[in-house]
């Protein structure tokens, strides 16, 4: 074989080579990005923890009411609710990174005719969350599913009924005493013990 028809053939497969791989690498970054905004779409907060301004956290378990009330003052996240105290940063940075990892595991019904079975009529935990602009969103947790791996949930604007992952309910559900700053919760504490 000649010189020259060795390097036609070498050409044609480069060219050839130099297609298949960037049809591949086109096919690969968009198959990136169908997945991420699959992902987005299947956030219930679809929006950075910077942008959130207040988050309400309304708890029925075992007949007891409790609403846990945060805001956030400048770049620190107060208690308002039950009590006003300065809020466990480090704490209120974990309920704020659940929200944002909150996704549908599973749509179950997109438009339930009762939320009764779902446990979304007397959700055991309600959450709202304000954002800067005053925009709300609110999540609502109901029962457990029968496999007991996930919650029924509903956005509050939505009656589309889905699955979330156990956790986040578990995440999102924090005791006052948790969520208020380690050296307030020591100076009432030593107040309660005085009198």
């Amino acid at each position: 074989m000649s010189l020259k028809k060795t390097a036609i053939y070498l050409l044609c497969f480069l060219f050839l080579l130099g297609f298949y791989y960037q049809y591949e690498l086109r096919e690969q970054r968009e198959q990136i990005e169908r997945k991420a905004s699959l992902e987005e779409v299947k956030r219930l907060f679809p929006f950075p923890a910077t942008e959130i301004q207040s988050v309400r956290i309304l708890s029925r378990e075992e007949g007891v009411v409790s609403l846990i009330h945060l805001t956030k003052e400048g770049e620190v996240w107060r208690l308002i609710e039950p009590i006003e105290a300065e809020g466990n940063q480090e704490e209120i940075a974990k309920i704020l990174e659940a929200l944002g990892e909150v996704k549908i595991q599973r749509i179950i019904d997109e438009h339930p005719s009762h939320l009764e079975p779902f446990g979304l009529d007397k959700p055991i935990l309600q959450v709202e969350v304000i954002l800067r602009d005053g925009q709300k969103v609110g999540l609502l947790f109901g029962h457990h599913n029968p496999t007991q791996t996930a919650f029924y949930a509903k956005k509050t604007t939505d009656p589309m009924v889905f699955l979330v992952a156990l956790g986040f309910k578990y995440r999102l559900g924090k005791k006052v005493e948790v969520l208020q700053a380690k050296e307030k919760k020591l100076d009432n504490q030593h107040k309660q013990q005085d009198t």
